[in-house]
């Protein structure tokens, strides 16, 4: 989404790792990342883009204009940035690190956070094994970290844009994803969107953009297609993460909390999970005891969270759900 394109010597480096809307001026953000893995990164996180992608059915084509691959399912063709984020972890958590130091008003600031959820809800609706989990506002562990700039002196932004993201690093993924954002300015009111929201996310989640990549606009789109084809979005992700199921594991969940002390389960009702006659015996409690979860330990958790009074809980099978806020996905 921008009117003036980028130099191909600087697309060249800068894209695999920032990818922009833009409306006026050029340019590229790229924050400092180590360029090979850890050992213990390595370990875990071994699906290559392309291993992935083959295994969904898809063929290499080329690379863009701006350095993300090309995958064509002989129908459609797809872009991915090339340091996408792939693992056993399909739970994405969200945080809002900052809002502007000035021009911010209670009212402004709600709006904003309401679009960033409608967001995360239509890019859950995509079908695919990842799901966004906003976790509250400073959270320093979330994967993808959210700053909203001011509109006269961004001081993260590149140039008049209305959004930039630095995509979760396939070799770091122990770093954020950062997606910085245009606040709210009446005066414009297009940088204000879901679809700008969306379009970040896909950027944090791997998707590159399409522009000479497909036949119609996409919100992928790097200009004019704010409104863009979700279909695209939702079908490139589910390449990219396969398709949930009822069953899709999440990952493992490391509670943080005291290890002399448990976290509540919750049943989706919002009442206290408790021991039945079998399993206070087996565990050593008194039938009808609230079930906990011990602080470092660690549970399975499914794909299927949701959200409640602001708060986001994490599956374990069945009716049984924890507060995200206690639980780092391993």
């Amino acid at each position: 989404m921008k009117q003036s394109s980028f130099k191909t010597n600087l697309a060249r480096i800068f894209v695999a790792v920032s990818s922009l809307i833009l409306f006026a001026s050029a340019g590229a953000f790229s924050p400092a990342l180590r360029t090979k893995p850890v050992a213990a990164d390595a370990v875990e996180y071994r699906e290559p883009l392309a291993q992935q992608l083959t295994k969904q059915g898809l063929h290499y084509v080329r690379h863009d204009r701006e350095g993300s691959q090309v995958w064509s399912d002989g129908r459609q063709n797809y872009s991915y940035v090339n340091n996408y984020w792939f693992s056993s972890k399909h739970i994405v958590t969200v945080s809002t690190m900052k809002y502007p130091s000035q021009g911010t008003t209670p009212e402004v600031t709600a709006l904003v956070h309401r679009l960033l959820m409608s967001a995360i809800d239509m890019v859950n609706q995509s079908g695919a094994n990842v799901q966004l989990c906003y976790v509250g506002d400073d959270v320093r562990t979330a994967n993808v970290q959210v700053t909203y700039e001011n509109n006269a002196n961004p001081s993260e932004l590149t140039g008049d844009v209305a959004g930039e993201t630095t995509p979760l690093n396939y070799y770091v993924p122990s770093e954020p994803s950062i997606m910085h954002l245009k606040y709210y300015d009446p005066a414009y009111p297009k940088f204000t969107s879901e679809y700008i929201d969306i379009h970040e996310f896909g950027h944090s989640l791997g998707l590159g953009h399409t522009d000479g990549v497909t036949a119609q606009p996409t919100v992928m789109q790097t200009t004019g297609a704010v409104n863009g084809n979700l279909d695209y979005y939702y079908q490139a992700l589910r390449y990219l993460y396969g398709k949930k199921t009822s069953r899709s594991i999440a990952g493992t969940g490391r509670i943080n909390y005291n290890k002399h002390y448990g976290i509540q389960i919750w049943a989706r009702d919002g009442k206290p999970v408790r021991y039945n006659a079998a399993e206070a015996k087996k565990y050593h409690h008194k039938t009808g005891d609230a079930k906990k979860l011990m602080g470092q330990t660690d549970w399975k958790i499914f794909a299927n969270t949701y959200q409640q009074n602001g708060t986001t809980y994490f599956n374990l099978g069945g009716d049984q759900y924890i507060d995200a806020r206690y639980v780092t996905i391993r």
